[in-house]
């Protein structure tokens, strides 16, 4: 009797369940199998493949949309495995931020999803490269088994083709956009209102599509391929060659903070990228990947069409990250010039050969490379020479040029003594002049989102002023999906060596980031440059910053703050901007005195033993 009644439960419950919500639709989808089955025999190529596609499609997302309303008790099992997959993936998942504190060092390592990540990439592609000659029509082969899968199949493959077009396709056309807008700044720098040239809205996307269509019509695949390795392989030689100061920090499950170089994590990245976008290449058009092999050819024409298309917009994309990275490690190797090479001098006025020969002898001795033609450079230190100047040298309250000098004295300890200061005086004015250019069109500006602003001129890598958010789109109709810099890049109104100093100071006091919110205008944030060097001066570097350091600075109010596994900081109140990207830093943030302007407070009345910064006074008013 108990086999009998559990299999009369049974029975009921299967009868429930073919009375319950979705038969109907579980009926029409077997109806819909039927059919497709049955027309299998008159498919010749995938344009009449598409009809099926197209049919699939439609009952796909049809099904998927009335299931996410009322769920069907058929398509439940397969639901939860998606959601569980989904979990499973995002728990693999680490969050990876840039260290910009450096010290103390940490323990290196790369993140173990990194390693599945390029392992499950590399066996994606070698499974398509073992049947690479015999792509798309091999394909085909699916459909003895099961001519509804084959549909299954070649509609995923045309989505993830046209998926990389349109994607490979954006990132072109935003790279070109932001390249032109950056030449007509410059233009318009240097020409003024002279310059009449305007980029349009959609240019560059026009430009990158009718490349793509001419060269897919045109060129064989084998080339973009080749042109895609090629990058790939450029962009990760020239970043092991140089190989740029900068570790990205992730956390263990142990709690505890690993560094990963930027070179592994570029190698790591761009090869599993290479080879998820290299898989769907080989199987659209794996046999032309011959330069000898004809084109067009086969009972696949329209994906042959769209794998053509797509591998050239991945060779574009190749070659745009080529450059991209070609770029960086150009900064990086200015700025390792500028950090670690002699300083340069710029001596106008001297004639006499033997008179060049000494001073370049004394200089170089000391560390400067000199120059003595007219020619001028915006690295280098100029000093006119001359026979008629004060004895007493470089005057420390003048401007940057002309500064006058008798060539005996520049020689001479105290004149290179002399010329030292002169340098960090004409280093740090660099800095506050381009500064007040910058915050001057930043002030101009409007913004919908976020708390302030990161200025960090001295990191090498950063490219401008950036927002702690990305807005949608900014004035200038930049995108920020590739960088959130705001206004005019740094290499363009900054020098290298102006940004080395800096580099320098607030690596000796601790600082290696700052913030400042909206509403504080450069003239408060001079107040807090002020500060910092005067601290640097007077300390020799020894002694960090300490919030304590800017108490009495009017507007304002300075808050410093430690990110790494643990957030630690001296004061709240103050609005936190956002650090997604940040893994491990000190940040210096300069806030909107919430209680009303402080005066600073008066000096004392003996100062004869009290450092001078040279820093303070010398600040350009102008």
């Amino acid at each position: 009797m108990s086999r009998l009644a559990r299999g009369l439960h049974v029975s009921r419950r299967l009868w429930r369940r073919v009375r319950g919500r979705g038969n109907g639709l579980l009926a029409a989808w077997a109806a819909l199998v039927v059919v497709i089955e049955s027309v299998s025999r008159y498919s010749r190529s995938d344009v009449g493949d598409a009809l099926g596609v197209l049919t699939l499609a439609v009952a796909a997302s049809a099904t998927v949309a009335l299931h996410r309303r009322v769920p069907l008790w058929w398509l439940e099992p397969w639901s939860r495995g998606v959601e569980r997959l989904g979990r499973n993936v995002r728990e693999l998942g680490v969050e990876l931020g840039f260290d910009l504190r450096e010290t103390p060092p940490l323990e290196r390592g790369a993140p173990p999803v990194l390693g599945l990540a390029l392992g499950a990439a590399a066996l994606l592609c070698g499974g398509a490269l073992l049947g690479v000659t015999r792509w798309p029509e091999a394909l085909r082969g699916i459909s003895s088994l099961s001519y509804t899968l084959f549909l299954f199949t070649l509609g995923g493959l045309w989505a993830a083709l046209t998926l990389s077009v349109f994607l490979c396709g954006a990132l072109s056309s935003i790279a070109l956009r932001d390249a032109l807008l950056d030449a007509q700044e410059r233009a318009r720098r240097e020409l003024g209102p002279r310059w009449p040239l305007r980029v349009p809205q959609g240019w560059s996307g026009a430009a990158v599509l009718l490349a793509g269509l001419v060269t897919a019509l045109t060129l064989p695949p084998a080339l973009a391929v080749a042109l895609t390795v090629g990058c790939w392989g450029v962009a990760l030689a020239r970043t092991w060659t140089s190989r740029p100061r900068l570790d990205l920090v992730w956390p263990t499950p142990q709690r505890t903070l690993r560094a990963l170089g930027i070179a592994h994590a570029m190698t790591a990245t761009f090869t599993a990228g290479l080879f998820v976008l290299l898989t769907p290449l080989l199987f659209s058009v794996g046999d032309e990947l011959r330069l000898t092999a004809p084109m067009g050819e086969g009972d696949m024409p329209i994906t042959r069409a769209l794998g053509r298309l797509a591998a050239w917009a991945v060779a574009g994309v190749a070659l745009t990250l080529a450059l991209h990275g070609e770029h960086v490690v150009r900064m990086w190797r200015a700025f390792r010039r500028a950090e670690r090479g002699p300083r340069r001098l710029r001596v106008v006025g001297l004639e006499e050969r033997a008179s060049r020969r000494e001073l370049a002898r004394a200089l170089t001795a000391r560390g400067w490379r000199v120059r003595f033609d007219g020619r001028p450079d915006r690295e280098a230190l100029s000093v006119l020479v001359a026979s008629d100047a004060p004895p007493a040298g470089l005057d420390p309250f003048g401007p940057s040029w002309p500064q006058r000098a008798q060539p005996e004295w520049l020689a001479s300890e105290t004149g290179l003594a002399a010329l030292e200061r002169h340098w960090r005086r004409t280093q740090r004015r660099r800095l506050v002049r381009a500064l007040r250019t910058l915050f001057k069109s930043l002030a101009a500006r409007d913004f919908a989102e976020g708390q302030g602003t990161f200025v960090a001129p001295h990191l090498w890598y950063a490219t401008g002023l950036e927002r702690d958010v990305r807005e949608e789109l900014f004035e200038d109709r930049r995108d920020p999906l590739l960088e959130k810099r705001i206004g005019a890049r740094f290499v363009d109104v900054l020098p290298w060596s102006a940004r080395a100093h800096a580099h320098e100071v607030l690596r000796a006091l601790e600082v290696d980031l700052l913030f400042v919110e909206d509403g504080v205008g450069f003239r408060r944030l001079r107040r807090v440059l002020d500060s910092l060097f005067e601290l640097y001066d007077v300390h020799g570097g020894a002694q960090r910053a300490e919030e304590r350091h800017f108490t009495g600075l009017p507007g304002v109010t300075v808050v410093l703050v430690e990110i790494g596994l643990e957030r630690t900081h001296g004061s709240t109140g103050y609005p936190e901007p956002d650090y997604e990207d940040l893994g491990r830093a000190r940040i210096l943030h300069v806030f909107r005195s919430r209680g009303g302007d402080v005066a600073r407070d008066e000096a004392p009345s003996d100062v004869s033993w009290t450092p001078v910064s040279e820093w303070g006074p010398l600040l350009p008013t102008a």
